[in-house]
């Protein structure tokens, strides 16, 4: 599992997540997460680029949690954008979707159009 900085438009930054988040890489998900957003100042808002992540298991779900309450400690909104069906049913499921924004990567240009070229390819 990786995270890496994609781009950042005004206070709003996107990250993009590979590989599955799991319980033998949910803290370093976490880790890398904050490490990331440290380097920058006056964020907002957060989004998590998950089209590269196929599983997410309880670790991993609990670490997206415990990620949502840093990110409000901190006045971030924590967004989600590209599950694959599999994973937008694990979150409906879970309730992680009534606490965190879950959005198409399509939905998600639209309402910011500044991410749609590091996004659609």
């Amino acid at each position: 599992m990786e995270v890496k900085f994609i781009y950042k438009a005004n206070s709003h930054v996107l990250l993009e997540v590979i590989g599955d988040v799991l319980m033998e890489n949910s803290k370093d998900f976490i880790n890398s997460v904050v490490e990331l957003l440290s380097k920058e100042s006056n964020i907002t808002q957060l989004t998590l680029n998950f089209t590269k992540v196929l599983f997410v298991d309880s670790s991993g779900i609990g670490a997206l949690i415990k990620l949502t309450s840093e990110m409000k400690k901190k006045s971030v909104n924590l967004n989600i954008l590209g599950l694959n069906k599999n994973l937008r049913t694990v979150f409906q499921l879970s309730g992680i979707s009534s606490i965190i924004k879950i959005f198409s990567e399509e939905d998600f240009c639209l309402l910011h159009p500044e991410f749609r070229s590091y996004l659609i390819e």
